[in-house]
């Protein structure tokens, strides 16, 4: 054992400054288990580092022999521990085994158990650290190492340790809406879909009851490893917190919401068990937003009495619905990586993703300001062992920092961190998780330099003793731009940590990117569809609805007056809204009956057209075969002047365009008397006189008068003899003229 002791020697004072007495076990020793002379595997003692080279191959002056086939099981004798292994090519670990010869390493006390790795320079080159996996309840590990006749290498230097290994668990959570209650008393089925990471889509008013459920596979329920000695008890002994977008942040296992707005809201659930392990499940809130009934409304109101009129939900008979829904929004926020174990290894990439959607899209990175900042929690134990690297959707990547100078890493060179720690590292204790600070880097200007251009250190916040770099705002190694310009902002982006030495361990608590403003409208916009419509009278007591066309009905009200339709929707969250959509019945034009006037002028009066405060459309024509007509102010007014240019009788039509209909009288101009003179000067006794009017007319009436007889003759010619008065004197004529529209007189005296 001599190559591998002075190994470890340089190792633990180069490093630690001290000797740490481990013992050394080789593949051919006995069995380290609770049954064997040697007893279980001390591991507040002899396995409490995980910082020293203490499992090797059976070579001890040189390398391992052909044809071994060697088993060895190592278990702790803590309650539980579980044994890790760790095999590297770096500070001081050796793993140098030909790639026909195998070391087998099984989960458990036999070689029977599950396979966890087969190690050689084919399949783990840099080395690999490998724990007892949790449903392995001894915590055992078991290795068989083959080789073969021939081409042997060099062997293995590797590190066994027992560690409190975190106990696994996975989150869920349920929601439930409780309609319109407040004691949380409802719905019994999880209405969030899909499971723990979907939407919860409720009415306004609804409330709904979320409930933090996770699941810890290893106690009752699971495989019970923690009550059989494999563990802790996580499910008696966790945290659950809750944040809302709106900033509302909760401490409880369950809690009530009731959505004070109409939009969405993300909710971010945090369990966090004794241990510090913690896990993320972010779900998102839609409340319905009220839809716009702007589109809805009837082919025509007022209607006329006796006519039908369309009422339209939908814009075309195709559509589904013309109500149209409201976009609203909830913010981006609360996306980050959950935790992220980095376990010891040598040239071992760990990578945690995280998928940002809801930025405009096409969005892409094309200023230094683009991105504000990536800020990582994490802590870790050996800054020289890391590089860390940052990749877009696109695949291409930005170097945040590279401290290892080991070659072959991400990027070339490296400043070579040391020993200082990021965060309050957990030194002494393979995958307990220590005090995770935050490191941001950034391209703005309020930036500190880059970790290559120096940095400060102030006393480690965690378990174990040492120094850490001062959590805060550093520029990256290398500037976003150009690295990541057209880079495109949605999509899966990915942060690469690289360990390459085998000792140190450390963990990524949870990372984020900010981007600038610019690029981000900072919400994720949603409508909810219309799904399903109905039209319902208002009034019950009367049925008006004569068809239903898909979301359009027509109508036909028996009567005049005002008519009420409600269109009720509902949409795809199952909220239901509705508008009411009215017309008004009007009776329509109505003109005078047939008329005569004196004279050629007609003054209507008392035609109406109802509609009270809107534009009447009307037009007046006529028939006629004695003359024409013509209309002031003109032919569209319900009551025009109407002047003929000859008198006689006249049809009247009134086209009510409104109603469509056409409404006729007749009107007669009748012509008013007019008694024109005639001569009559002297009349001899026994003379016969003969007087004619001249230019009668045969409607009007002529009567003859004298001052002796009341009437003369009737008509339009007098026929007078002189034997008529039989004495000399002076005597007269009157000369009447007559019709409906009046009378007009005209007297002659003469001599006799």
């Amino acid at each position: 054992m001599i190559r591998k002791l002075s190994q470890i020697l340089v190792l633990n004072i180069f490093l630690f400054g001290n000797i740490i007495a481990q013992p050394i076990v080789s593949i051919n020793d006995n069995d380290w288990t609770s049954s064997s002379a040697n007893g279980a595997c001390n591991c507040d003692v002899d396995f409490n580092s995980p910082q020293t080279t203490n499992f090797t191959d059976a070579g001890a002056a040189g390398a391992y022999t052909s044809n071994e086939n060697e088993v060895i099981t190592l278990c702790p004798d803590a309650t539980g521990s579980k044994m890790v292994v760790v095999f590297g090519n770096t500070a001081g670990y050796t793993l140098n085994l030909h790639s026909t010869d195998t070391l087998y390493v099984y989960d458990g006390p036999t070689v029977n158990d599950p396979l966890l790795a087969a190690i050689n320079d084919s399949t783990f080159p840099n080395g690999i650290n490998i724990p007892a996996s949790w449903s392995n309840t001894s915590g055992c590990l078991t290795f068989k190492f083959v080789s073969d006749s021939s081409l042997e290498g060099t062997g293995w230097d590797a590190n066994i340790s027992c560690s409190n290994l975190l106990q696994p668990f996975t989150n869920h959570l349920s929601a439930y809406i409780t309609v319109g209650t407040a004691n949380g008393v409802g719905d019994t089925i999880n209405d969030l879909n899909p499971i723990d990471t979907g939407f919860v889509d409720i009415c306004f008013g609804d409330i709904i009851e979320f409930v933090a459920q996770p699941y810890f596979p290893y106690e009752p329920g699971g495989d019970s490893a923690a009550l059989s000695g494999g563990g802790y008890m996580q499910s008696t002994n966790y945290t659950a917190t809750w944040e809302l977008s709106d900033g509302t942040i909760i401490n409880a296992n369950s809690f009530l919401f009731t959505p004070a707005s109409r939009n969405g809201y993300l909710l971010t659930l945090r369990i966090e068990d004794s241990f510090g392990q913690f896990y993320y499940s972010i779900c998102k809130i839609r409340v319905s937003t009220t839809p716009i009934f702007s589109s809805c409304g009837t082919t025509q109101s007022p209607i006329c009495l006796g006519r039908m009129s369309e009422l339209y939900g939908g814009v075309t008979g195709s559509d589904t619905v013309g109500v149209d829904p409201v976009i609203s929004n909830f913010p981006i926020g609360g996306v980050f990586g959950s935790l992220t174990y980095l376990p010891d290894g040598s040239g071992t990439n760990y990578t945690t993703d995280i998928t940002i959607s809801g930025f405009l899209p096409g969005a892409t990175i094309q200023n230094p300001n683009d991105i504000e900042k990536m800020c990582v929690k994490m802590e870790h134990s050996f800054l020289g062992d890391l590089e860390m690297k940052l990749t877009c959707p696109s695949g291409q990547s930005v170097n945040i920092f590279n401290s290892s100078i080991t070659a072959g890493g991400l990027f070339p060179g490296g400043f070579g961190g040391g020993s200082t720690f990021l965060g309050g590292a957990f030194d002494d204790n393979t995958g307990n998780v220590g005090v995770c600070e935050q490191y941001c880097f950034s391209n703005l200007s309020s930036a500190m330099p880059a970790f290559v251009n120096g940095y400060n250190t102030t006393a480690a916040s965690g378990p174990s003793g040492g120094i850490m770099v001062v959590p805060g705002l550093y520029e990256p190694e290398e500037s976003y731009l150009p690295a990541l310009v057209g880079c495109p902002v949605n999509g899966t982006w990915t942060l690469t940590v690289r360990d390459n030495f085998a000792i140190d361990d450390g963990f990524i608590c949870e990372w984020g990117i900010y981007f600038n403003s610019i690029l981000s409208p900072n919400q994720v916009t949603y409508s909810t569809s219309i799904v399903s419509a109905n039209w319902v009278e208002v009034n019950t007591s009367v049925t008006t609805i004569v068809s239903y066309l898909d979301t359009n009905i027509v109508v036909n009200p028996p009567s005049i007056g005002t008519y009420g339709y409600k269109f009720e929707v509902e949409d795809e969250f199952g909220c239901s809204y509705d508008t009411i959509i009215e017309i008004v019945v009007e009776p329509g034009a109505s003109i005078i009956g047939d008329t005569t006037t004196c004279g050629d002028v007609l003054n209507y009066n008392g035609n109406e057209f109802p509609l009270l405060g809107t534009t009447y459309d009307a037009n007046w024509s006529y028939v006629s075969d004695t003359g024409d007509l013509t209309f002031a102010p003109n032919n569209t007014v319900a009551n025009p002047i109407i002047t003929a240019s000859e008198f006689g009788t006249y049809t009247m039509n009134l086209f009510d365009v409104f109603c469509k209909d056409t409404l006729s009288h007749n009107v007669t101009f009748i012509e008013e008397p007019i008694a024109k003179q005639f001569i009559l000067d002297t009349i001899c006794l026994g003379q016969e006189v003969l007087t004619i009017i001249d230019g009668t007319n045969s409607n009007f009436i002529y009567r003859w008068f004298d001052n002796i007889t009341d009437t003369l003759s009737i008509g339009d010619t007098l026929n007078l003899t002189g034997s008529y008065y039989s004495e000399p004197g002076t005597s007269s004529i009157r000369l009447s003229v007559s019709n409906e529209c009046g009378e007009e007189i005209i007297r002659k005296r003469f001599n006799n």
